[in-house]
């Protein structure tokens, strides 16, 4: 079996919650197919690729092409998108060079799938589709449109809401369009899932993210909360701004010595200027769940945005207490009992709650273990593409 893999950022390194998501889901597919995996990455200035580097964490199966577009061409793009069925933020990706890659691929090999790993690198089925009869398997990551939407509701500027609703709107016909033109649809989550059924008659699966174990904390460490993210990412910018602005500064009152520690892409950039005592921005850090294990109770504080909180499925694999907001526990299942926030009132009662008492972790690593087996286990989403592929 020949597959071709394309997907919107590359897979390594890993360095928000996207890039892990392509990671595991290639990773999934190398352990689902028997047979050769050509991998085509879009890569920027921003989300460079070491290929080396790559390569040794995606294993000697995989066949690695990384190319490089410049999508920084803001007012070129802007305005070619005027008079393009494209959005603006989808035709910045649609580049000569990368097209031709695709092409030359294509006249070497004859591919049964062709995996599109995100809306961006969806630009070229049209291009694909002429030249290849391989099935098309699009795995999302978001409804993208509900994005822009919900950024739209928070902005005060009327000159930019209006922009924003447009762009949702261009975004929102360009998915429903692309929806009838796959073969198989891979939803990251059962919210999105929804979503995608009531728009199209063909083939859609939830693929959950596929979480491999790791050895969870022992202790939690006192008087810390931490979150970690992608802030290139608007809505982890929104949550934390209203978190700091609105929570941090009443659980200060009564817990003095608490420390809130954030860390991910961008962070300093886009957090610098909020910085209070009792505050630590760390940037990007190397490895994620050494972060959340040792930096106490993990807060989610987002609001907009679709898809599924990679990082709140980190937080689980580590066993570490969550306060997360209801658009944070999205598409994950917890169970009813598990109580989130819509309100700041809320996520403070929930952090004194978990600040004031002895965590009894062992009873909380249990659910939350059983939980990542049954819905997020390489194990389970492997099954569930072997369906699909081998069907």
């Amino acid at each position: 079996m020949q597959v071709l893999y394309i997907s919107q950022k590359p897979a390594f390194p890993i360095i928000d919650g996207g890039s892990f998501a392509i990671n595991r889901f290639l990773k999934d597919i190398r352990e689902t197919v028997h047979g050769d995996i050509d991998y085509l990455a879009i890569t920027t200035v921003k989300h460079p690729m070491d290929a080396d580097a790559a390569q040794h964490d995606l294993g000697d199966t995989i066949t690695i092409y990384p190319v490089e577009i410049n999508t920084d061409l803001y007012k070129l793009s802007f305005f070619a998108s005027l008079f393009s069925k494209l959005p603006y933020n989808l035709i910045r990706y649609k580049q000569t060079n990368f097209l031709q890659k695709i092409n030359a691929l294509l006249a070497q090999k004859e591919y049964d799938y062709i995996i599109l790993d995100g809306l961006y690198a969806s630009v070229f089925l049209d291009e694909i589709k002429s030249k290849s009869m391989a099935k098309i398997i699009y795995r999302s990551h978001n409804v993208e449109h509900q994005i822009w939407l919900d950024r739209a509701k928070t902005t005060n500027n009327w000159l930019k809401r209006q922009f924003l609703i447009s762009l949702a709107n261009k975004v929102s016909k360009y998915e429903k369009k692309l929806l009838q033109e796959l073969d198989y649809i891979a939803a990251i989550s059962s919210v999105d899932y929804d979503f995608f059924k009531l728009e199209t008659t063909n083939q859609v699966e939830i693929i959950p993210v596929s979480m491999l174990p790791i050895k969870t904390v022992d202790s939690i460490a006192k008087n810390q909360i931490c979150f970690i993210g992608n802030f290139g990412w608007f809505p982890n910018v929104e949550g934390m701004s209203w978190f700091i602005n609105k929570v941090f500064p009443i659980l200060k009152i009564d817990y003095p010595l608490l420390t809130l520690h954030i860390a991910g892409f961008e962070s300093k950039e886009a957090l610098s200027n909020l910085v209070s005592d009792g505050i630590v921005i760390h940037g990007p850090v190397n490895d994620a769940a050494l972060f959340i294990k040792t930096h106490g109770i993990f807060v989610s504080p987002i609001f907009s945005g679709s898809g599924i909180k990679i990082k709140v499925l980190e937080a689980m694999n580590a066993g570490v207490p969550m306060v997360l907001s209801k658009k944070s526990a999205e598409g994950i299942g917890f169970p009813s009992e598990f109580t989130c926030f819509e309100t700041k009132e809320t996520a403070i009662m929930l952090l004194k709650e978990l600040l004031s008492k002895p965590m009894h972790i062992e009873h909380n690593q249990g659910l939350m273990r059983d939980l990542l087996q049954k819905q997020f286990s390489q194990e389970v989403v492997v099954k569930k593409l072997k369906a699909i592929i081998y069907d």
